[in-house]
């Protein structure tokens, strides 16, 4: 359960920071921050508990 977390956790990571970098300008720009930011707190989240779980 604790790895499977993490490597979750990375997934969300890895693939906002990607998407907040592929997308850029136009209307959905700050959507697509906002949301990326959400998905780093997640991502993060779930780091933190895969770690306390192994």
């Amino acid at each position: 359960m604790g790895t499977a977390c993490l490597l979750l956790g990375t997934w969300s990571v890895l693939s906002c920071t990607a998407g907040r970098a592929l997308i850029s300008g136009g209307p959905a720009d700050a959507l697509v921050r906002r949301a990326s930011h959400v998905g780093l707190a997640i991502g993060a989240g779930l780091i933190v508990c895969g770690g306390a779980l192994q």
